[in-house]
């Protein structure tokens, strides 16, 4: 089996950055009928042409359920949305590389190509980011959905772990005796971590008001950046408008539009770029 990488996914090519997690497409010699095993090929290309071409498995032949007929491995699945991404993109986006792939993320969890024109990158937000996943720092989410959608794999594999508090009692009866919401007071109750951390907020926008008040007051260091997209219409477009406004690192999707799934898949993707760079020392 041999593997070469496919330049031209994004419109530059990517071998040549050596930062950016590529497609891989593999050299398959299909064997003739009789001599196709699972041992034979790697899982995603038996899988395959067993679909393409019916052959029985264990004596057993494929039928045409809806899994044999849609259904993809994760690797598939990971590659093939990505190419649907990429082709139904706006044409002129005036985006670099890495924020590129995150878009790409972005648009895949969400399901929306026509977001993209809402996403918005701070000058630095990529490289702030991996820097302070690269240094350790810790991932802080508004809600366990958020949380949830990060890969454990790749945060096990990078050693960083993720901070959320809002379903704790702490948070409860923080709330009850300052007055105010539970998305709040999960972010003054995490303030001993927020500083140089990344911030992930995916649901709330007054976690995200709160956390720019703790930054405004000088209540906690800045966060290296803030992953603002929380989604909503009271006081969600007004959010994401302040944060713009900080020189604190942020990506952000402007407007009501947002949620859990975006913000994980933006963390996902910085982990992503994060093991490419280690990866081409």
């Amino acid at each position: 089996m041999s593997q070469e990488t496919c330049p031209g996914e994004f419109g530059y090519d990517l071998a040549a950055t050596r930062s950016i997690p590529c497609f891989t497409r593999f050299d398959l010699q299909i064997p003739k009928p009789g001599q196709l095993s699972p041992g034979s090929l790697w899982p995603g290309a038996f899988n395959l042409i067993h679909r393409a071409t019916q052959l029985p498995i264990g004596g057993v032949t494929l039928g045409k359920s809806l899994v044999d007929k849609y259904a993809l491995l994760p690797d598939e699945i990971d590659r093939e949305s990505l190419k649907m991404v990429q082709a139904c993109l706006p044409k002129g986006l005036s985006l670099g590389a890495e924020e590129h792939y995150v878009l790409c993320r972005i648009v895949r969890a969400e399901g929306d190509p026509g977001i993209s024109h809402d996403v918005k990158f701070s000058p630095d937000a990529i490289s702030a980011g991996l820097e302070a996943l690269k240094s350790g720092e810790n991932i802080i989410t508004d809600v366990r959905m958020v949380e949830m959608g990060i890969s454990k794999l790749s945060l096990k594999n990078a050693g960083l772990q993720t901070r959320c508090v809002i379903d704790t009692k702490e948070v409860a009866d923080r709330a009850l005796r300052e007055g105010t919401t539970r998305s709040i007071a999960s972010l003054r109750e995490l303030a001993p971590y927020l500083g140089n951390s990344v911030v992930a907020i995916g649901n709330a926008p007054t976690a995200l008001l709160a956390l720019l008040d703790m930054i405004d007051n000088e209540d906690i260091p800045k966060p290296s950046l803030i992953i603002g997209m929380p989604v909503g219409f009271v006081a969600c477009p007004e959010s994401k408008e302040e944060l713009t406004k900080r020189s604190t690192p942020y990506i952000s999707i402007l407007g009501r539009r947002g949620g859990s799934s975006a913000a994980a898949a933006t963390v996902n993707a910085l982990l992503d770029l994060m093991k490419s760079q280690q990866e081409a020392l």
